[in-house]
């Protein structure tokens, strides 16, 4: 959709996150729109759910188009955050039901964080004294990981990689993949990986 808009001079703009869509990777659907938002009918926020999707998107990912809507806070400087939080590549379609529908209870009290999908993991973190980096200058103290015990043999590797090189993870040894890709042993060598990590 994105690159027929831009084929006709347009930009696309969608709600890439949204508690009521079914999907998958809502944080990765961020990166391919070119003006960044998120639902707009809440009567109470509370920095979780689809919101997060969408924030950390626009970091993630370095979309700044959503900063007409917040420009004075965008000049203030860079957003900061201690703590990454990967939702899954399983079937959670968000971070708040990733982390059981209390995003929060995962950061200690005074700790701002952002959501991060497997592509960021994959193709886009580094450690940096200690910290995931990203290209864009964002850094991170901790990557933790949700409680669904599932992640690709990939995905496991690359957070081994991270962690040689210095990163902090916390979460669940996971137990078993979430794909049928190389199924049954896809499940041995994520547990193999997961007592190596």
């Amino acid at each position: 959709m994105a690159e027929l808009c831009h084929k006709y001079g347009l930009q696309l703009e969608v709600e890439a996150a949204g508690a009521q869509q079914a999907q998958k990777d809502p944080i990765f659907y961020s990166s391919k729109v070119d003006i960044h938002i998120t639902e707009f009918w809440v009567q109470n926020f509370k920095p979780n759910g689809s919101f997060m999707d969408a924030i950390s998107g626009g970091h993630i990912y370095n979309k700044r188009e959503y900063s007409q809507r917040a420009k004075y806070m965008l000049q203030q400087g860079n957003f900061k955050a201690d703590v990454l939080l990967f939702y899954s590549e399983g079937a959670q379609p968000d971070l708040n039901m990733a982390y059981r529908n209390n995003v929060l209870s995962y950061i200690p009290k005074g700790y701002r964080f952002d959501g991060c999908d497997a592509n960021t993991i994959l193709n886009r973190l580094k450690v940096k004294d200690h910290k995931l980096v990203l290209p864009n200058g964002a850094s991170y103290r901790l990557l933790v990981l949700p409680e669904n015990l599932q992640n690709t043999p990939v995905l496991l590797s690359k957070i081994k990689e991270l962690v040689k090189a210095g990163a902090i993870i916390y979460g669940p040894k996971p137990l078993c993949s979430p794909s049928l890709m190389n199924f049954p042993d896809c499940d041995s060598i994520v547990r193999k990986l997961g007592d190596e990590v």
